[in-house]
């Protein structure tokens, strides 16, 4: 279970696991916010059928901002087949914050990450001057 956005709309410091039913329940708020869960479930749908089995979701999505402009992803690459996974979806390659295709396609920005080199995980635990959270979700 998700904990309650601390005042300033953040989630508290560190990584909290949630389904993807408890992350639909928690910010799937409103039209525009369901609309980014949308495309946001086709990326990771597409993770899921070359391995991945975890994401954190972060930044903006994961606060009380009403309406975000997307949606942040880290995602696990440990046991993808990568050149296949790039060849057959080279839009995952694009991994320039502001990614127009993934935008398109997905209304997220997906980002890579090891499990053994995980700072990208370090750096979506800041915003600006302060620390918050972000959720994981692990499926099979």
């Amino acid at each position: 279970m998700l904990p309650n956005l601390k005042k300033s709309g953040l989630l508290p410091n560190g990584i909290h696991r949630a389904t993807w039913n408890e992350l639909v329940e928690k910010f799937g708020i409103n039209d525009h916010r369901l609309k980014l869960l949308e495309g946001l479930k086709k990326g990771l749908n597409i993770l899921r059928q070359y391995g991945c089995t975890e994401a954190c979701v972060d930044r903006s999505f994961v606060t009380s901002k009403p309406f975000p402009n997307d949606v942040d992803v880290c995602y696990n690459n440990t046991g993808i087949n990568w050149k296949k996974f790039i060849k057959d979806h080279p839009e995952f390659n694009d991994v320039k914050s502001g990614s127009k295709i993934q935008n398109e396609k997905y209304q997220s920005e997906f980002y890579a990450y090891n499990a053994f080199e995980d700072d990208i995980l370090q750096f979506f635990q800041f915003d600006r001057d302060q620390n918050k959270g972000n959720c994981e979700t692990k499926f099979k």
